[in-house]
């Protein structure tokens, strides 16, 4: 028995407040299109902030905790799946990880690494298909909470069958700095939208860990009009002179957390072990146009470091999932094996159409690769002499039969 857990992305499990007799929504998870429009439209508002410690909500009264998983990105994905392994004999179970995005990936890392061993002492009482490894399949930051995870095991890696991370931030995304400052989409997502209605909403998002985390790091992400040289966005004196000024304290904590996570609590994939990378595979979305870079002019009237969104000259356009750009996505491309997975037309992928990066598990040729990549003897590659490399022998190209709009973004 190898179960798959799945850990969706931020804002994909509804959350409710415990305190209460019928656990009152604060978040709906997005079911189907029609109630993701219904939601955008009439509510729920998220109003309740983040304490300075942000495992605790601002308001005494109020306990969230995680309700139920979106229906519309993953539902068909989790049918397909499980009903290709009936069909190899595989009765694994699949779990649906759902948590509360608003927390830092570190700390659900944390209780994602608490609720494998659940499962394990859970299957263990199974003599006659025991429990041979976990199988993980992540979407968007769910691949930043696996990364925490991966710490976590502190380099004992016996509990990973297989990992499958999909159109992963794992450099973060221009999207989430416009979503804290404007409010435009969250991280421009269709599944995102009902954040940033009005400015409040978008001061109670700036207590929230997990959106700072996305905030961009790549190379040239978010740049100085002036000299073209990188901001840092962990530094209170490069950020807009505007944002945070209502809770000091609180963003102050916020970039020191965010430097140490990226420092100390995000684990580098590159230094897993090799055999482990042979076994882990990301799939990354291209052909959307997406935002890669930001220009920051430092004075307008009196705000200083200004991030210039409204004028579209100051905003680069370059590829991506409409969403994540594919420089973040494929950060690990030389370490882990990548394949790139490009946008098609209405016709052929709707849900392209529609979003293609909250919807792209849902993408025939991403549940083509990763049914293969769960289902068949086939690895991501192989180690040769300390090093990873082309697969050979059986099934080598595993993947290539899906067609000309998947390609391999890693050297070997």
């Amino acid at each position: 028995m190898k179960p798959i857990i799945l850990i969706p992305g931020i804002e994909a499990t509804a959350l409710a407040n415990a305190n209460t007799f019928d656990f009152a929504s604060v978040w709906n998870a997005y079911d189907s299109i029609g109630t993701s429009l219904f939601t955008k439209v009439t509510g729920p508002y998220i109003t309740d902030r983040l304490q300075l410690d942000p495992l605790y909500d601002e308001q005494n009264s109020s306990l969230i905790e995680r309700n139920h998983m979106a229906r519309l990105p993953y539902e068909r994905t989790v049918i397909n799946l499980a009903n290709k392994l009936k069909e190899t004999g595989d009765y694994s179970p699949i779990y649906l990880f759902g948590y509360d995005w608003r927390l830092s990936n570190a700390v659900n890392g944390k209780r994602l690494y608490d609720f494998t061993q659940y499962l394990k002492r859970k299957l263990a009482a199974n003599k006659e298909d025991p429990w041979e490894g976990f199988r993980f399949l992540t979407h968007s930051m769910g691949g930043l909470l696996f990364s925490c995870y991966l710490g976590e095991l502190k380099g004992h890696y016996d509990d990973i069958d297989k990992a499958v991370i999909t159109a992963p931030p794992f450099l973060g995304s221009p999207y989430a700095l416009i979503h804290m400052i404007k409010g435009d989409g969250g991280v421009k997502s269709f599944l995102n939208s009902i954040f940033g209605r009005n400015e409040d909403i978008r001061k109670v998002v700036r207590t929230y860990p997990a959106v700072y985390e996305l905030l961009p790091w790549y190379d040239q992400s978010v740049v100085y009009e002036d000299s073209g040289k990188n901001v840092d966005l962990t530094q209170t004196n490069q950020w807009q002179s505007n944002i945070g000024d209502d809770i000091p304290e609180i963003f102050k904590a916020r970039l020191k957390e965010l430097a140490e996570f990226r420092k100390s609590k995000l684990f580098p994939l590159q230094k897993l072990p090799d055999e482990l990378r042979t076994r882990i595979l990301v799939i990354a979305g291209s052909g959307d146009d997406t935002a890669s870079q930001l220009k920051v002019r430092k004075e307008q009237g009196k705000i200083s470091n200004f991030v210039i969104i409204d004028d579209k000259r100051s905003v680069k356009i370059e590829t991506g999932d409409g969403t994540v750009p594919l420089q973040s996505a494929t950060a690990h491309k030389d370490s882990v094996k990548t394949l790139v997975v490009f946008k098609t037309g209405l016709f052929s992928e709707p849900t392209d159409s529609l979003d293609y990066h909250g919807l792209f598990l849902r993408d025939s040729r991403v549940q083509n690769i990763l049914l293969r990549f769960f289902t068949m003897n086939v690895m991501a590659a192989k180690v040769r002499a300390g090093a990873l490399t082309t697969v050979q022998g059986p099934n080598p190209n595993w993947w290539k039969s899906i067609g000309d709009t998947v390609v391999n973004a890693s050297p070997f």
